[in-house]
């Protein structure tokens, strides 16, 4: 079993020790590496495809880590997997989905969230959404990690419950875009993404211009984009 850049860099995330939730699992590649690598003890394998959970399940047992991996299909986070777990700390994973699905996730939980003591979570876009709602459910980042696989550019994002006393960071509107942990590390491939997607921008704005567009509303969402972008990588020196 071979993982991809982007599902490795997801297993790295996760504290050792942990049980992990693995919502949305697919194949079930992600707990299967961590229990195997002996990182994690155990894990639930969830998915709401009866597809992909037949190949997880087929996955799980061709490791003859059955006992160690309960495969389940499921709408969200499992209910019980306290009850699964016991004292265990606990790290829910999800990747592979859009901001807006993770978001629905992670608030359809309701109170099983508060047995959630790390999220690691791998959004393929609106990932502004994703952060914002971290910061609301009483979760902090942690550390974050910006890939590019195949063309395509990836966050990987992790968090923990906000301690006893903490106060909540509030994100500015590009700390909620692009990571405050990436922008304060000036992240290298962040940089190299900010670059591309100044291009495109300049390159729509110059489109709208050509075609004498009236949509002003559009224009004005490029300008302040192109800020936004521009603002950012005066931060991190790109």
């Amino acid at each position: 079993m071979k993982l991809s850049k982007r599902l490795i860099h997801v297993c790295n995330m996760v504290s050792s020790g942990n049980a992990v939730l693995d919502v949305g699992c697919d194949h079930a590649y992600v707990p299967i590496y961590l229990v195997s690598q002996g990182k994690c003890p155990e894990a639930i394998a969830s998915d709401i495809q009866q597809g992909p959970l037949e190949h997880a399940q087929q996955n799980v047992d061709s490791c003859h880590l059955g006992s160690r991996i309960l495969v389940e299909r499921c709408d969200g986070v499992p209910k019980h997997f306290r009850e699964q777990f016991g004292d265990a700390q606990v790290t829910l994973v999800i990747s592979g989905m859009g901001g807006l699905m993770i978001r629905s996730i992670l608030e359809k939980a309701g109170s099983c969230i508060e047995g959630i003591d790390e999220f690691v979570l791998s959004p393929q876009r609106d990932d502004d959404i994703v952060r914002y709602c971290i910061g609301d459910l009483g979760y902090e980042i942690r550390d974050e990690v910006f890939l590019e696989e195949d063309g395509k550019f990836y966050p990987i994002i992790r968090a923990t419950k906000r301690k006893e006393g903490e106060n909540a960071e509030k994100l500015t509107y590009e700390e909620a875009l692009w990571g405050p942990v990436l922008i304060e590390n000036r992240d290298k491939v962040l940089a190299r993404y900010l670059e591309k997607r100044l291009d495109v921008l300049g390159g729509i704005l110059h489109d709208l211009a050509v075609g004498n567009s009236t949509d002003d509303r559009r224009a004005a969402d490029i300008y302040h984009e192109i800020t936004a972008v521009s603002r950012t990588l005066e931060r991190i020196g790109g």
